[in-house]
């Protein structure tokens, strides 16, 4: 039987929202916004999960795009604790 690519998805996802998460929350101080940013970040992977190469590990794939929602969060909220430059750094 073969693996459908939503199975694939949700494999790989599942196994790295954790990881995910923690780079997130290091981005953004609250846990809840940090939750809401990867759950975007969910959804993004999922309309562009037909680029993903297999052969690279998902993880680095994954938190370019929530490196992107944080950007956008922050661009939304206007919360300039951090400059982009330093959280580039952190990141």
């Amino acid at each position: 039987m073969s693996v459908t690519p939503t199975e694939q998805f949700v494999r790989h996802f599942a196994g790295a929202e954790h990881e995910i998460y923690r780079y997130v929350l290091a981005l953004v101080p609250n846990g809840s916004d940090a939750q809401d940013i990867v759950q975007e970040t969910a959804v993004a992977l999922w309309r562009k999960f037909d680029e993903y190469n297999p052969n690279e590990p998902f993880i680095p794939w994954a938190c370019r795009f929530a490196w992107i929602e944080v950007c956008r969060f922050r661009r939304r909220r206007q919360h300039h604790s951090l400059s982009e430059q330093t959280l580039a750094l952190l990141a």
